[in-house]
């Protein structure tokens, strides 16, 4: 969904296990920061192969719709292995090497109050 070697700086980025998580627990904050503009992305750890509704493929297809109806600037899957990732483990996939972090906006101005 994603080649995150071109990625422009986001001001906020959710994280979770599964696709459509993100959605379900901050879908409206997300919607609403970048409906005011902010440049928003969600980073999905697995591909959700163990889920008892539905398979891998169509949360893949949800999220990839859920990316243009939250005005999402970004999103990516890092594809771990859903249900089996412990403290300790070597990544199924790992960030490009030439990734920069980047303080957020958001981080910013929390950091500010």
């Amino acid at each position: 969904m994603a080649d995150h070697t071109t990625v422009e700086p986001l001001a906020a980025v959710a994280i979770g296990p599964h696709p459509d998580d993100v959605e379900l627990c901050c879908g409206g904050t997300l919607a609403l920061l970048a409906h005011n503009g902010w440049r928003v992305g969600i980073i999905d750890l697995t591909r959700g192969e163990l889920a008892s509704n539905g398979t891998a493929e169509q949360r893949q297809s949800e999220a990839r719709a859920a990316l243009k109806v939250l005005g999402l600037a970004h999103r990516e899957n890092l594809g771990f292995p859903d249900g089996f990732v412990s403290a300790g483990e070597s990544p199924v996939a790992t960030p490009s090497s030439d990734a920069q972090p980047a303080q957020s906006q958001l981080a910013q101005t929390q950091l500010a109050q």
